[in-house]
């Protein structure tokens, strides 16, 4: 089941936000680190400090990611509810 946008989840900055949704859709996707990396063109280091939200998605990063997760790319920046 994927995540479903709400507009109860905590505020955080957007950045945060994207991080956290994008582990969302991964978790549910059941995708890993290793294989964001080669999305977005990095290595798994770098892949993890953007996942973890150490670091910010670049913009084409974030369309890369958005197709890979298949999902229209403000549904990484929109509130998400939890994953059942």
């Amino acid at each position: 089941m994927l995540p479903i946008p709400t507009q109860n989840a905590p505020t955080t900055t957007l950045s945060g936000l994207v991080a956290s949704n994008i582990r969302a859709y991964m978790a549910a996707q059941r995708k890993t680190t290793a294989e964001l990396a080669l999305i977005i063109d990095r290595d798994v280091r770098a892949a993890q400090r953007r996942r973890s939200g150490e670091q910010q998605f670049s913009l084409d990063e974030l369309e890369a990611v958005s197709r890979w997760l298949n999902v229209p790319p403000n549904a990484l920046m929109a509130r998400l509810a939890a994953v059942a």
